[in-house]
């Protein structure tokens, strides 16, 4: 089998789970077994890929139709323009997140050394994506959990 017919059926095995996004979580979950990019997978989408890829991925997918969440599964997530680690017990770094930090950022511009307290900080992605994108600002992120 060639990687480019790979997706194909890890999609179908998705949709008739009823997963949202199959296509797209398909090549995720695929991208993420060959430890590629959409532009490395286009590059060898006709190299033969490998029993022990299959079994990834096919074990991916049935994590995946279990209900695990995409984003445990690769175990990283993008959260505006960083990549963070997550896994059970982390909330998942979602766009209303992203907004929310935006607006943090506008509305510290004009601020003369802020502090800013992130509890529960969990996977860092709100105080990390902060301390970058207003680098004079004093940054404490606490979190109970490793």
């Amino acid at each position: 089998m060639t990687q480019r017919a790979l997706p194909l059926q890890l999609t179908a095995q998705l949709q008739n789970a009823c997963v949202p996004d199959a296509a797209f979580e398909a090549k995720e979950l695929l991208y993420a077994v060959l430890q590629t990019d959409a532009t490395g997978f286009l590059l060898h989408q006709h190299d033969c890929v490998s029993t022990e890829t299959i079994n990834a991925t096919n074990t991916l997918v049935q994590q995946r139709i279990g209900g695990e969440p995409l984003q445990y599964l690769l175990g990283q997530w993008d959260f505006l323009d960083e990549s963070f680690l997550v896994g059970p017990g982390v909330l998942i770094p979602r766009p209303e997140t992203e907004d929310l930090v935006l607006q943090c950022e506008i509305l510290l511009r004009d601020r003369t050394a802020p502090v800013i307290y992130d509890l529960c900080a969990g996977s860092g992605c709100i105080g990390l994506t902060l301390q970058k994108r207003v680098p004079y600002a004093s940054v404490f992120q606490i979190e109970k959990s490793p």
